[in-house]
């Protein structure tokens, strides 16, 4: 049953304002009365403060007194002398009573009693200290005492079953200056009689007593508040000196405080509700006026419009307020109302879609547009009132589709046979709806003859165009903006492999092409759907068929117009494209031996050029020339040279980069371009490696022979910066070469031949001394810095008779890859030998550091070969660290990076050397994991030298070496400027004359058997 507004509204209210009154009460007892009790708990707890304060002011009133004893010259006298005036004059028995003393002791500094006396309350006389006090006051004064800490205490002291408030100081003069003495001990004698009396002068309730069993107060939780009916009292306890609970006490007070804010929170509740009762009674009355009176005469006026909706009437309620506001708007829909639906009506006459209303219950046609009864061909008169069934429905009598069968709506295209005979094609729907609480069906139709008709002729212009697509002789292929193959024709299919049911299932064009042209060709995909005319239409590209071949195809793409798609037509040109690789081929390369030929030479010469000039570097043009190629046949034959000329190529391919190019410029004469060479004196180090690829013998006919081809060299832009120039010098420095000549390699420049002419002199000594064994070790101590101690050392191989040793122009650097193999293998093996010596006679060697030879860190045979040698003479692979240039790692990192993992793979440790302006960024050096970093003379050079860099790279250097946690060795180190240096910047490791001259293998074992640091730092 529903509620009037008025009896609801008045329950609401007072619903409402008992709620509010209800919780102005709980939120008042919810509040205030925990604020009360924390008040009253505040107040409690604080005269427990009060009482632990009055015990410790008297423990800091003993305190003061034994000090004002204590440090008097008078007491300082009588622990020496022991006067017994001292105690007649000032311990008699009137000064324990004045001071409420009981125990007063002196002691000398052993802990023995000098003079004591203990008062008995209300005893004539005094007595001497208890012998209980003996052992507590022993271990906190005599020195050996387990308690002892020199300086004076004061506190609360539990002893047997007596408590006491005791102060101890040490006995000094009267300005407090020592020897201390011995020590003055007072105390007084705490019961509960004397807290609850103190308590009472400062107006407190307190009852206390002696804590029996100290193990169960122990484990409570102090203080302790509890609430009484009569008040509120809290539980603390008195703990002495070494926190034992010694006497519980209870402080008391009445919950005045409590009462008090009961009463005032029940004056509270009841004004707060009689204010709420009144104000309820004053809202329910401006509601009445205000609200609900004016609803009704709303609600009323309103039920007279919906009786008579045809006769113009406004509702008018009084005042200026949100009532008013409505009905203005419930006056604005009804004229809405009346407005829609005389637009409706305009709207069913003007329509040009054929509308009946037909009723569900009689199936009669009880409403028609004039646009359906021009359809049917009749006047509405004579279809209004007749039967739905015998117009447009097709179905028989109690066949409905939507009455009868069941279906939500009737859409379907029909034929409508007009009144005249003829017939129109319509698309027909029927929908039930309600109107006024009664069901009808509103069937619509529309006449499509001209659609049907556009509909054939668009059908027969796709089949048309569909034949030609697939009949073209090009493969053919409608992309959609998500490069799904839409459609594809026959010719696609049979170039391809693709079948019909890959393109069903959604085959994407991104799978049929390279993944390297993919990249670009999506970008003209996306771009051409934004602009076309900016694009090529026609390109080659890499196509994947069916099969995984790969063939070559011209594409030509375009955009159908007004859509998303394109069409492309694919054209093979694979075999095209092979024939133009195949006479590219003979027109750029030399067919017996497949070199490039004098053309494609001219053109990379040209591109290596440019090159060096954009990286400031020098290009080495080279001139190998074919005739007298073998030593016992000066004349060879064309067969010959062309065998001649493959073996060559193929031994300088091993010594090549990658970006290096030989060529064959005619018959007889070979040419190689190399870049990036540094500087002009590497060029001899070049030269020297071309010289070794030609030492073994060569078989030709069943012949070994020992070739004998002749070179010539020249740089770029050392000698000319023309390259047709540069060739030209070459050939010049070819012709300086005769066949006869013990060296047959010749460089354009007069001085830089002579520097290579002492070069190949100094490798050929240098092979000489080591089949002569003219060659000698020579070590260099390394110093730790923080131990103070030599813990390894590096050595290097030096001709006998050299006093210049670890001096960087005398190092050996041979080029030759044959000879640096054979010199550091002998440098390695020596100092294997040394170092198990040291290791058998002095100590431990921490570690042995070598410098690889050039010719020795191009090849990383040197590592398993060095493997071998340790292997052999019994040393640890771990012991030996291989020093290797750091610019390696920069210039040419892959080959860098392949060393430092064979290294790491065969657990042989090696260090970075030769830091300067090419070091390699921290991630390489970090890939290389190097177990020490060298700083060379670049670094440690003194202020005056014009090689040395600026300090603080040297500190950066050390500072990464931290940071990467690799020790830094610095070598060198011949002043105590440098040495201070290092030290200042924390470097681990020096080595120099600041530690050490070179040594023998003799002399560096006696310096291991010494151990000293250095000459400045012993």
């Amino acid at each position: 049953m529903q509620m009037p507004l008025r009896r609801a509204t008045s329950l609401i209210i007072l619903f409402v304002f008992g709620i509010l009154v209800f919780l102005i009460y709980t939120t008042s007892v919810q509040t205030l009365q925990p604020r009360f009790q924390a008040l009253e708990r505040q107040i409690i707890l604080r005269d427990v403060h009060q009482v632990k304060r009055l015990v410790a002011d008297k423990i800091q009133t003993i305190t003061v007194l034994t000090k004002d004893w204590a440090w008097w010259d008078d007491t300082y006298a009588f622990v020496k002398n022991r006067n017994k005036k001292y105690i007649k004059a000032n311990l008699p028995l009137s000064t324990f009573t004045s001071t409420g003393l009981n125990l007063i002791a002196f002691y000398d500094t052993m802990g023995q009693t000098v003079w004591g006396a203990y008062h008995l309350r209300e005893a004539k006389e005094l007595a001497p200290v208890p012998w209980i006090f003996e052992d507590f006051v022993f271990k906190r004064i005599a020195p050996w005492g387990k308690d002892y800490s020199g300086t004076g205490f004061n506190g609360l002291v539990t002893v047997g079953d007596m408590t006491l408030l005791l102060a101890c100081e040490q006995i000094l003069t009267s300005d407090k200056e020592g020897p201390a003495r011995g020590w003055l001990l007072m105390g007084m004698v705490l019961t509960p009689a004397k807290i609850e009396q103190w308590a009472a002068a400062n107006g407190l309730d307190v009852t206390a007593h002696i804590v029996e069993s100290p193990e169960a107060v122990a484990t409570r939780e102090f203080p302790m508040v509890l609430s009484r009916d009569d008040g509120v009292e809290a539980r603390s306890v008195l703990r002495d000196m070494n926190n034992v609970p010694a006497m519980l006490f209870t402080t008391k007070s009445s919950m005045t405080i409590s009462k008090v804010g009961d009463n005032l929170i029940m004056i509270n509740f009841a004004v707060m509700g009689a204010a709420c009762l009144l104000m309820g009674g004053v809202t329910l009355l401006l509601l009445q006026s205000k609200i609900t009176r004016r609803i009704f005469m709303l609600a009323r006026q309103v039920n007279a419009i919906s009786q008579t909706p045809n006769e113009a009437y406004d509702i008018s309620i009084p005042g200026q307020d949100e009532i008013t506001d409505l009905a203005r708007d419930v006056n604005s829909m009804v004229h809405q109302i009346k407005e829609e639906k005389r637009f409706l009506d305009n709207m069913m006459r003007s329509v040009q879609v054929g509308i009946f209303l037909i009723a569900v219950d009689t199936r009669i046609i009880v409403e028609a547009n004039p646009h359906a009864c021009a359809l049917v061909g009749l006047p509405c008169e004579d279809i209004v009132g007749k039967k739905c069934h015998g117009f447009i429905c097709p179905n028989k009598e109690k066949s409905c589709p939507v009455l009868d069968l069941g279906q939500p709506n009737d859409l379907k295209t029909r034929t409508l046979l007009r009144a005249d005979g003829k017939q129109l094609s319509v698309l027909k729907s029927v929908t039930p709806i309600t109107r006024d609480g009664t069901s009808y069906l509103l069937e619509s139709f529309v006449d499509i003859t001209e659609l049907e008709t556009t509909r054939a002729k668009l059908e027969k212009s796709e089949e048309r165009y569909r034949t030609i697509f697939n009949n073209t002789g090009t493969a053919s292929v409608i992309v959609n903006e998500d490069t799904t193959v839409a459609m594809a024709n026959n010719e696609f299919y049979r170039l391809t492999g693709y079948t019909r049911k890959q393109i069903e299932n959604g085959l994407r064009w991104t799978e049929c092409f390279h993944p390297d042209d993919v990249k670009w060709m999506l970008e003209y995909h996306q771009q051409r759907r934004v602009d076309e005319d900016g694009l090529p239409r026609r390109y080659e590209t890499r196509f994947i068929d069916a099969s995984g071949n790969i063939r070559i195809v011209e594409l030509m793409v375009s955009m159908f117009p007004g859509t998303s798609m394109s069409i492309a037509s694919l054209l093979d040109i694979t075999e095209h494209k092979s024939m133009e690789q195949r006479l590219a081929q003979k027109a750029f390369y030399d067919t017996r031996t497949n070199l490039p030929n004098h053309l494609l030479f001219q053109e990379r010469l040209q591109h290596a050029l440019a090159g060096t000039d954009r990286r400031k570097s020098i290009a080495a043009v080279v001139l190998i020339s074919m005739e007298n190629g073998l030593a016992d046949t000066p004349h060879l034959g064309r067969k010959q040279i062309n065998i001649m000329t493959q073996l060559a190529a193929a031994r300088l391919r091993e010594i090549m980069r990658d970006s290096d190019t030989l060529a064959r410029i005619d018959s007889t004469l070979l040419a190689m371009v190399c870049e990036d060479i540094e500087v002009a004196a590497n060029a001899r180090l070049l030269a020297a490696r071309i010289l070794e690829a030609f030492e073994d013998p060569v078989a030709i006919d069943m012949n070994t022979q020992r070739p004998c081809m002749r070179f010539g060299m020249a740089l770029y832009p050392h000698d000319s910066s023309d390259p047709t120039e540069i060739i030209r010098k070459a050939e010049m420095a070819l012709s300086k070469v005769h066949p006869s000549d013990t060296v047959r390699f010749a460089m354009y420049s007069d001085t830089d031949n002579q520097s290579l002419l002492n070069h190949l002199e100094q490798e050929s000594t240098l092979s000489i001394a080591l089949e002569t064994g003219r060659l000698k070790n020579w070590f260099m101590p390394i110093l730790h810095t923080g131990k103070k101690r030599i813990c390894g050392f590096s050595c290097e191989l030096h001709p006998t008779g050299n006093e210049q040793q670890f001096m960087p122009q005398n190092r050996i650097t041979p080029s030759r890859q044959s000879l640096s193999h054979a010199l550091d293998l002998q440098a390695l093996r020596v100092a294997c030998r040394t170092a198990r010596k040291i290791e058998k006679n002095t100590g431990a060697v921490d570690a042995i550091l070598y410098r690889l030879s050039p010719g020795s860190f191009a090849d990383t045979a040197i590592v398993n070969k060095a493997c071998a040698t340790l292997h052999e003479q019994g040393v640890a692979r771990g012991k030996i660290i291989l020093a290797i240039p750091a610019r390696g790692l920069t210039v040419a990192p892959e080959r860098a990076l392949r060393l430092c993992d064979s290294m790491n793979e065969y657990g042989v440790r090696f260090a970075l050397t030769g830091f300067g302006h090419q070091s390699p960024p921290i991630q390489i050096i970090q890939r290389a994991a190097p177990s020490l970093l060298l700083l060379d003379t670049v670094f440690t050079a003194p202020a005056n030298n014009t090689t040395r860099i600026r300090p603080e790279f040297m500190q950066a250097l050390i500072q990464m070496g931290k940071a990467l946690d690799i020790p830094v060795v610095a070598t060198e180190v011949n002043t105590r400027e440098q040495m201070d240096r290092l030290i200042r910047y924390e470097c681990e490791y020096i080595q120099g004359e600041m530690v050490s001259k070179p040594q023998d293998a003799d002399s560096l074992e006696r310096l291991f058997g010494k151990r000293y640091a250095s000459r400045d730092t012993r």
